[in-house]
């Protein structure tokens, strides 16, 4: 068995979170995808943990790394809170992707960009 060695956390949005007020209607791509992350994470040595968007940054600093996938509502009008949280992240702890990265997608005019 490997040693767990790395602490991971999963962002996402809060109707995406166990125990939502107001899950969304595609939830179940969560635990799809959880089921499948985390026993893929663990053969590597890290572990896994849901974490809302919004309060990572007090979290941070108890991660090796955070991963944002699945912060869905990002694009409904939180694009700026987002960035925000994101840029606060990466003062605090490895963020994938880049933030560079993530600004350049939160903004869905890359689409034509790619189009080109």
């Amino acid at each position: 068995m490997v040693e767990m060695t790395r602490k991971i956390a999963i962002l996402a949005s809060a109707n995406m979170m166990p125990g939502s007020d107001n899950p969304r209607a595609d939830i179940f791509e969560r635990e799809e995808q959880m089921a499948k992350l985390k026993p893929a994470f663990a053969a590597l040595g890290m572990s896994l943990d849901l974490v809302n968007w919004r309060k990572a940054p007090e979290l941070a600093e108890q991660y090796d790394a955070m991963l944002p996938l699945l912060v869905w509502d990002y694009a409904e009008g939180n694009q700026d809170e987002f960035l925000q949280k994101m840029a606060q992240i990466c003062q605090k702890t490895n963020l994938f992707n880049r933030f560079d990265v993530l600004k350049w997608n939160s903004n869905k005019s890359y689409l034509e960009d790619l189009s080109a």
